[in-house]
């Protein structure tokens, strides 16, 4: 795979009135110091088959419905509120149902793809492509250059696109899937600036009355920012980077059928298992005349179709959701830091716990780069109780209470979201009887930090977050962890 800016000249043309591109995906306009490259929308020989036997079809009635996937990367439902206000209103005047409730397998945008056009785990992933002997390509780069679009924005440029697709296959079933991640990814401002562009999107998409008759409308993002502007010092970064956005549209005569069950469903817990369950069951309905899901094998516990009611008792536990990632039934104390089971705790026994978490966190991220085949390459991190920069309890169950503590790490700047259980012994003397971790995970961006991993594996790309490179000329081999902390101040009992 090569970069955009890449590309091939054919033999110069000069351009005629008329000139039909067939085959091209792709053209080059230069004049003088004007230059444009254009993406054509092919038509290939199969494809032209497909559009002269659905145009054959009288009754609009009789074709099957169309499916329109858009999203937007590294945006939050309550992001789109503050920086697309108008495009939310204008979303929920057009028919969408917005999900309140809608829960992202984890903070990467890989990891909810599998989940939503898939319907695998990661791991499950993985497992097919191990079953079928699969190679790995050690020469795959992420450098393909931002500077394909033209002269408009590439926002811009794929939102025209998806019209001009839709207008092209308004007689032919189709499920397009478009998910613009530049410039969203990297700048959390850019939502704001290119809201007014996505309103003008759709209202000219509503303005395309063929697409809304036959269309299935999924607008949705994979997980809100967690190494930007939004990451603030506090726990609501933390929640609301697993709570992204899901907006679905039906058109009139299934929104007639299924409308109650979409209405129920927008206040549950819903995940993005639950999107492809859906489009099981569109295929189904597309399959079956007269909408009946008599056909339809349902839906596991872990996952159901949102156009069917779901169960009223689901958690991350039986919905594939790690359990590092579950925002679900958290506990969100405005005032409260909540540190230990009393009501009466003392500063002194908030630092002590505040010492004894970030110990055993550093600790286990450290055995994480020791127990990885990157061992020899990483630096040890270390930290501080000045680098703290929360402290909160988001889950109580008993004696059972669960954490999450951001931090900072050196080599700087890193930092660190550690989720940790304590389970605290009875009676009157407060006593941290054990500690678990649920999860670690990085919550700024590290750039070149990893340079000495590369994308060589799914270990690779997992333990990029966790490594900070020992310098080039640094041959040493990783010895026993040392770092700030004095665990001899550590008071296990509070």
């Amino acid at each position: 795979m090569r970069r955009d800016t890449r590309y091939i000249f054919s033999t110069c043309t000069p351009m005629p009135p008329n000139l039909r591109l067939t085959y091209q995906e792709a053209f080059l306009i230069k004049c003088s110091n004007y230059l444009n490259i254009e993406a054509t929308i092919s038509d290939l020989p199969q494809v032209r088959e497909k559009r002269r036997y659905w145009n054959q079809i009288q009754v609009k009635d009789d074709l099957p419905y169309s499916v329109l996937l858009l999203g937007i990367d590294t945006v939050s439902q309550a992001h789109m509120h503050r920086s697309a206000p108008k495009a939310v209103k204008l979303l929920k005047d057009m028919g969408f149902v917005e999900f309140d409730s809608f829960h992202s397998v984890g903070p990467s945008t890989l990891a909810n793809f599998n989940a939503a056009l898939m319907g695998l785990t990661i791991a499950e992933v993985l497992t097919h492509f191990r079953e079928r002997q699969f190679k790995q390509n050690r020469n795959l780069g992420q450098n393909y250059g931002l500077e394909c679009a033209s002269t408009e924005t590439t926002p811009e440029f794929m939102w025209r696109y998806v019209l001009r697709f839709v207008k092209k296959f308004e007689k032919t079933p189709y499920l397009f899937f478009s998910f613009n991640a530049n410039p969203f990814h990297r700048d959390t401002t850019s939502l704001h600036h290119f809201s007014t562009p996505f309103k003008n999107f759709l209202e000219k998409l509503r303005a395309h009355k063929k697409t809304m008759e036959k269309t299935i409308i999924l607008f949705f993002t994979d997980h809100g920012d967690r190494r930007g502007l939004l990451n603030s010092d506090s726990v609501s970064s933390y929640y609301e980077r697993l709570h992204p956005a899901l907006y679905i549209r039906l058109p009139k005569n299934l929104n007639r059928e299924y409308h109650k069950a979409l209405a129920s469903n927008s206040k549950k817990f819903v995940t993005p298992f639950d999107i492809h369950q859906t489009l099981l069951h569109i295929l189904d309905l597309n399959k079956i005349k007269g909408h009946s899901e008599t056909n339809f094998g349902g839906a596991p516990d872990a996952r159901s179709s949102l156009l069917m009611t779901l169960r009223p008792d689901r958690t991350c536990s039986n919905t594939n959701i790690p359990r590092e990632h579950c925002i679900c039934n958290g506990i969100y104390p405005e005032e409260e830091l909540l540190i230990a089971p009393s009501k009466n705790d003392s500063d002194s026994r908030a630092e002590e716990l505040k010492l004894l978490l970030l110990h055993f966190i550093v600790q286990e991220l450290n055995h994480k780069v020791r127990r990885s085949a990157f061992r020899d390459k990483c630096q040890e991190w270390s930290s501080s109780v000045e680098m703290i920069r929360w402290l909160r309890m988001i889950n109580r169950n008993g004696t059972e209470h669960e954490y999450v503590i951001s931090f900072g790490a050196t080599p700087k700047p890193a930092r660190f979201d550690g989720r940790i259980k304590v389970t605290w012994g009875n009676g009157r003397n407060l006593t941290v009887k054990s500690l678990e971790l649920v999860g670690i995970t990085r919550s700024n961006e590290y750039g070149r930090q990893s340079w000495c991993i590369g994308n060589v594996s799914y270990e690779g790309k997992t333990m990029r977050e966790f490594c900070f490179c020992k310098p080039k000329n640094d041959t040493s081999k990783r010895t026993e962890q040392t770092h700030k902390i004095n665990s001899s101040k550590l008071i296990p009992k509070l």
